[in-house]
């Protein structure tokens, strides 16, 4: 079975596994300056504005992460083994004899900005036993020096955190620049011992400067740590851009970008059937404004009078106004108005009153005119009954000349006639 421990620092640098901008590499592994975090928090890309005065806000967070990778071929095994699965204990030793003592690791530079993360990030197999009672995990720092300077050995919990929260007194420690870290096996013999099967120990790079500017202009510097920040310039008439930048303490850079407009013109109608125009029963109006308008301000300052139900609805970039009647049951004139004070979505008023006044709707169709019908029926009903009238006579003859053939018998002494 296979046990990861992940700490925060890892969960910042998943996925991102090559040297970048900056990066070297380091005896038994590499370390990588990774992306920085930072962009505009104010105003968002594409924002437009009806004065030229603007504050950005900048926001500039997070680090740079790196690691080195630790392979156990350079380390020192004391009463442990190195296979293919990793470091294991030497089973025959005494309880806290078997131990493994890594490589010493230096960060790239001396500088506050860098520092050791809080653990260390590292796979187990072939167990999954309690690590408490099975391991020892220490940690020590040191400076440039031969002798290195060493601190006392910093112990970690088994999930690697030898940093906040083992104690906030080790957090000027991670800042040496060297670092060791050593894997003690508490009960060798221990069925249930793991093996060590990968180490990596991973570094931060911390915000040291924080910059931002107006187009292609000179970098104005807001601060040297991660954080937020307030940049205040003075739009040209049209479209520009703003710039934010960090650089990390080795150098690494990352940049963001918001395309920024200010609009000094006020919106217009650039196309609209002409006043009196009548529109087909089945077609809209459509009003076409010069750009976007402020729903709001539409919401107060468009209105509509017709003596029927009529339906406004704005394209999804509110330049367009379609003007429909097409379910009002009732044709007639519609007059659309749109006050001088409506607004663009920078707030530049339209500045003038404009109506327009259109033939719309659609009446109900006309009743089907059922005279044929009813006369067609009439006809068949009378024909009807003349046939019936004159089958009544034909069987009243009938029955006439019957009777008078069975008196004439019956004067005569016959028989009478048979019946019909």
């Amino acid at each position: 079975m296979r046990a990861r421990f992940v700490g925060a620092t890892l969960l910042l640098a998943l996925g991102a596994f090559g040297l970048a901008q900056g990066a070297e590499e380091g005896e038994g592994g590499a370390f990588l300056a990774l992306p920085l975090d930072v962009g505009f928090a104010y105003p968002p890309d594409g924002s437009g504005f009806a004065g030229p005065n603007l504050t950005a806000v900048v926001d500039a967070e997070g680090d740079s992460v790196a690691f080195f990778s630790d392979d156990f071929r350079n380390g020192t095994l004391v009463n442990a083994t190195l296979d293919a699965s990793g470091v294991a204990p030497n089973a025959s030793a005494g309880a806290g004899e078997s131990s493994y003592a890594s490589p010493i690791f230096l960060l790239p530079a001396d500088d506050t900005g860098i520092e050791w993360s809080q653990s260390l990030e590292f796979l187990t197999s072939g167990s999954s036993a309690n690590f408490t009672v099975l391991l020892k995990i220490d940690v020590r720092f040191g400076d440039r020096t031969d002798g290195r300077n060493w601190s006392a050995w910093v112990q970690a919990t088994t999930a690697g955190e030898f940093g906040t929260p083992v104690g906030t007194a080790n957090e000027s420690l991670r800042q040496r620049p060297a670092l060791q870290y050593r894997f003690t096996f508490l009960d060798p013999g221990n069925a249930s011992n793991p093996h060590l099967s990968q180490m990596e120990v991973w570094f931060l790079v911390h915000i040291r400067l924080v910059e931002a500017r107006l187009q292609t202009g000179n970098w104005t510097v807001l601060g040297a740590a991660e954080g937020r920040y307030n940049f205040s310039v003075v739009l040209p008439p049209g479209d520009s851009f703003l710039e934010a930048r960090v650089t990390d303490a080795l150098g690494a850079t990352k940049q963001a970008r918001a395309n920024v407009t200010y609009d000094t013109v006020r919106p217009s109608i650039v196309s609209a059937p002409v006043s009196g125009a009548s529109i087909p029963p089945d077609q809209s109006a459509a009003i076409v404004f010069s750009e976007g308008i402020d729903a709001a301000s539409a919401s107060v300052h468009v209105s509509v009078v017709a003596q029927f139900p009529v339906d406004l609805v704005w394209s999804a970039d509110n330049t367009t106004l379609f003007v429909s009647a097409q379910e009002s049951g009732r044709r007639g004139p519609v007059t659309l108005s749109f006050g001088p004070r409506l607004r663009d979505r920078v707030g530049n008023e339209l500045g003038e009153a404009l109506s327009y006044t259109y033939e719309m709707g659609k009446a109900p169709q006309a009743a089907a005119d059922i005279t044929p019908l009813i006369v067609a029926l009439l006809a068949l009903i009378g024909g009807v009954a003349l046939v019936v009238l004159l089958l009544s006579s034909r069987a009243k003859a009938r029955k006439e000349a019957y009777a008078k053939a069975v008196i004439d018998q019956l004067a005569g002494g016959g028989p009478p006639p048979p019946p019909e």
